[in-house]
């Protein structure tokens, strides 16, 4: 399991620099490597630094600057199946709970009663359209911004966590 305490994680501190720096300057961080070497610890460690907690940052000796993210954070982790809608709901739900708030989108819901005189049987059940993957991106882009948005400019921007990308298909 991936180290998620600041005070457990140990060592990388360049590659936490760098990633530290993209961070600063709005770039977008891939960890690539072999299982079982770290990527989903610092990941974790990167997340909670955008969030606002520097305790790691200052325990590894790098000047923030008086710098504090203070993103909102997001994070899902894949599991072999998963599709964009997964990770993009996960993602959403994961940023809305962290201002407090729960919410789900990105799909069409159409809830349908079922009744059956003969057996007194009723039902209800969710019906959901796909969307592509263009519609998708609209969408998340957008329920992003609104998340975003209702906390008021407190919040200096939005970070993702989607580890585990390896066990996706390939098409998704």
């Amino acid at each position: 399991d991936p180290i998620t305490d600041p005070d457990k994680f140990a060592g990388r501190k360049q590659p936490f620099h760098n990633a530290v720096d993209a961070i600063y300057n709005n770039k977008n961080i891939l960890i690539t490597g072999p299982r079982g070497i770290g990527k989903s610890s610092i990941a974790y460690q990167l997340l909670y630094l955008a969030g606002g907690e520097n305790s790691l940052a200052t325990r590894l000796g790098i000047d923030l600057g008086g710098e504090t993210f203070d993103h909102i954070c997001g994070d899902y982790r894949c599991l072999p199946g998963n599709s964009l809608g997964d990770i993009a709901n996960g993602l959403l739900t994961t940023l809305a709970q962290d201002i407090g708030r729960e919410r789900k989108v990105l799909k069409e819901s159409q809830k349908t009663l079922g009744l059956d005189f003969k057996f007194f049987k009723t039902g209800l059940s969710d019906t959901y359209q796909n969307l592509t993957p263009s519609d998708l991106s609209i969408q998340f882009s957008g329920e992003v911004n609104r998340i975003y948005r209702s906390v008021d400019n407190k919040a200096r921007g939005v970070s993702f966590l989607i580890d585990e990308v390896d066990v996706l298909l390939s098409d998704v």
